[in-house]
């Protein structure tokens, strides 16, 4: 699959659907308009006050262009906003690609059959998690490159986490948005999606995308 700045990502057909198996890395929506960069905590808490698209570095390009400005990141993507998510239209990706729901990632983890770090195993990156012996054996090759919350903290950085265009009103009455994960701590929120606890827009995860 390629999006509209040319970048390329590896797919896989995994169950009913096909997968890419790497993480979002574009910085701009289709109409030129910047996912702007949130370098610092106060950057994440301007832009989710003003409900701005942003992109982060994650924990560990972060702390590895601390040691080297040269250092390019990007590698293994972005971590992205749910403003991103909320505008995805904007994207426009190509031939029916598009951000996943809660229930192809319920088809993906079916795909596995399995539980469990069983699961996890299966769809994680080889040698990626601390308790897990990962397979990788169904090609979703996922990242371990955690989170950053709507404060600006960064966190989980050994799951792999992932939004969803799912939108789910929280106890609070405020919309919030579901995702997905990958994690030799939290299976149950892995396996569950994260039912009970939807995520704030201002937070920032990894993207990737899904076509039947």
């Amino acid at each position: 699959m390629t999006d509209h700045e040319g970048n390329t990502y590896k797919t896989k057909q995994i169950g009913n659907l096909t997968w890419t198996t790497e993480n979002f890395r574009a910085r701009t929506f289709i109409n030129g308009d910047e996912i702007v960069m949130a370098h610092t905590a106060k950057d994440v808490k301007y832009t989710t006050k003003n409900q701005t698209p942003a992109m982060s570095l994650d924990i560990k390009d972060f702390m590895q262009q601390q040691k080297d400005p040269e250092f390019v990141t990007g590698k293994y993507g972005y971590l992205y906003n749910g403003f991103v998510v909320k505008d995805a239209e904007k994207l426009i990706l190509p031939n029916g690609w598009r951000i996943p729901t809660i229930d192809d990632f319920k088809d993906l983890w079916d795909s596995t059959n399995s539980s469990g770090f069983d699961a996890i195993a299966k769809l994680t990156s080889e040698n990626s998690m601390r308790k897990i012996s990962s397979s990788n054996a169904l090609g979703f090759n996922g990242f371990p490159r955690g989170c950053r919350n709507e404060e600006g903290t960064f966190g989980a950085k050994d799951d792999a986490l992932y939004w969803t265009q799912t939108i789910q009103k929280h106890w609070d009455g405020l919309e919030r948005l579901r995702c997905s994960g990958l994690s030799d701590f939290a299976v149950e929120f892995a396996k569950y999606d994260g039912k009970k606890f939807p995520i704030p827009f201002g937070a920032m995860k990894n993207i990737r995308f899904v076509k039947c």
